[in-house]
């Protein structure tokens, strides 16, 4: 900023702002991408993960055996909950291998997904955990975004294509139903978005027509609920705002296959 006049005098202050800010250049979004920080990654957390410490917002970074239980719980938090079950540390793996071209990063990912479809074919319904609704919405965004873009770059392994295939398929059964739409606040547009994700990345899924249907309708309830007459969302949130109208939806016509 140049200088700026005062109010008395001639005198004049020379303002200078500097505030550098440096994010990553995403990967390439693809219709497979509803957020930027699915394609957005970090070169220390990625290494931490090789070495099995996953990220804890404000706590100690927890040291998580591997293979995974898929149960851990280390700190009966509800943020890291929704973190760590959604699925959404594993991002920067993505990131980091396809900027890198590491493939122990790759190598990390694949493990981590083959673990949670091998456990999320036996396992049992938990409501803190795995099956909250806005988490399982996180995870299907972020699971569709692993298997277009692994399955684009030819390294996703038809054993993994297969069980995420069904993970999906589980999943969007899930969020169809009416009790795990979160109508009236921001979680809601996360539970619809990712159905239209889900059925535009995988028309020939059974379901996915009419998940399409459902999440487009619930994107318009969603509207109605939560935004107000000067287009603020009612939770009077600047980060919910910001992301909740930042949102990527797809606009590849339905039955265009991957």
């Amino acid at each position: 900023m140049g200088p700026r006049r005062g109010d008395a005098g001639d005198s004049e202050v020379t303002v200078h702002v500097a505030n550098p800010t440096l994010h990553p250049t995403p990967l390439p979004f693809g219709e497979e991408s509803m957020y930027a920080e699915l394609d957005e990654g970090e070169e220390g957390s990625a290494q931490d993960l090789l070495g099995n410490v996953w990220p804890a917002r404000g706590l100690p970074l927890p040291y998580l055996e591997s293979p995974l239980t898929w149960q851990e719980d280390p700190y009966k938090e509800a943020y890291w909950e929704f973190y760590f079950y959604g699925l959404r540390p594993e991002a920067t793996l993505l990131y980091e291998w396809e900027k890198t071209d590491n493939g122990a990063y790759l190598e990390k990912l694949i493990a981590i997904l083959r673990s949670y479809v091998a456990y999320d074919r036996i396992r049992p319904l938990n409501t803190v955990t795995f099956d909250n609704d806005h988490t399982s919405a996180y995870r299907t965004m972020e699971l569709v975004n692993f298997y277009v873009k692994l399955k684009i770059a030819g390294v996703l392994p038809k054993d993994l294509e297969a069980g995420l295939a069904q993970s999906l398929q589980k999943l969007g059964g899930f969020l169809a139903e009416p009790k795990h739409f979160e109508a009236d606040f921001n979680h809601g547009f996360n539970e619809g978005a990712a159905l239209l994700l889900l059925a535009d990345n995988f028309p020939h899924m059974p379901g996915a027509t009419g998940w399409r249907t459902l999440g487009l309708e619930r994107l318009k309830e969603m509207l109605v609920n939560t935004i107000d007459a000067d287009g603020v969302e009612v939770e009077s949130s600047p980060f919910y705002q910001v992301y909740v109208l930042g949102a990527r939806l797809p606009d590849r016509p339905m039955g265009q296959a991957l």
